[in-house]
């Protein structure tokens, strides 16, 4: 291939034609590269390795469970003893007697008392409500026989005339 230029034609002489170059290419052993590679080799996954390393973590995450399992059934033994203890407590001793244990206990005591005060009055209110209502109830199913004899007084025997009954 000869590339040909007008300025070029004038130097025909002078110029060569330069056609085919290959390059050739050499690789010189580095040590220090070989040593990255090794560190590339040792870095290739191995199952079996991680299998292993998986399993003895799975091993050592169960004994932690169990250990807590086993510290939390005695917690919550020891919290339904408490319990035990605690309801006993409130039934042998008066509630009288419980306020002297402190000053919070004894501000607890003072309102649940105003609050079972309030319960019973409003359970009072209720109940008195009912009883009135249901007084109304009998009243009106009672007088309206009577409400009907009142309102029947003035009226000729012909009570069978309704509304919509035409019976001449």
């Amino acid at each position: 291939m000869c590339f040909s230029d007008s300025k070029l034609d004038d130097y025909e002489g002078e110029t060569e034609d330069l056609l085919n170059f290959v390059v050739f290419v050499a690789t010189k052993n580095d040590p220090n590269l070989d040593l990255d590679s090794e560190s590339e080799a040792e870095e290739v996954f191995s199952p079996k390795k991680a299998y292993y390393t998986l399993y003895d973590n799975w091993i050592f995450l169960s004994q932690d469970k169990l250990q807590l399992t086993k510290e939390n059934l005695k917690l919550e033994s020891e919290i339904h003893q408490l319990e035990g203890t605690s309801k006993t407590y409130i039934d042998i001793f008066p509630i009288e007697l419980v306020p002297k244990c402190g000053r919070s206990t004894k501000s607890k005591c003072e309102f649940l008392e105003k609050e079972i005060a309030r319960n019973k009055e409003r359970a009072t209110q209720l109940e008195n409500q009912l009883n009135d209502g249901h007084k109304k109830l009998q009243m009106l199913n009672s007088g309206s026989q009577s409400l009907d004899q009142i309102l029947g007084m003035g009226r000729l025997e012909s009570g069978h005339r309704v509304l919509g009954y035409q019976g001449f």
